[in-house]
């Protein structure tokens, strides 16, 4: 699972990253080692979540607010992120 995880991530999810970085929404100073952090962190969320069911959902997103702290969120932010519910729209 993290080997998929990783190699998925270096292709359009690292190129998304990068772009939502330039547009000054992430901290774009050392972005390469950045971006490796955040796939080892997030890795190892969805591992501890999904793989040894170590944390629950709510622990989760309290690891993924510290997390985003790699890109410069502050914990305010963070905490606002996590709080919105996800909404997908229907897909045909």
């Amino acid at each position: 699972m993290a080997e998929f995880l990783i190699h998925s991530d270096n292709g359009e999810g690292k190129k998304a990253f990068y772009e939502f970085a330039k547009a000054g929404n992430l901290e774009l100073e050392d972005f390469d080692k950045r971006f490796l952090l955040w796939t080892d962190i997030y890795n190892g969320i969805l591992k501890s979540v999904f793989v040894k069911e170590e944390l629950s959902p709510s622990e989760a997103n309290v690891a993924f607010g510290i997390g985003l702290s790699v890109w410069g969120v502050s914990e305010a932010k963070a905490k606002k992120l996590i709080s919105r519910p996800l909404a997908f729209g229907p897909t045909e």
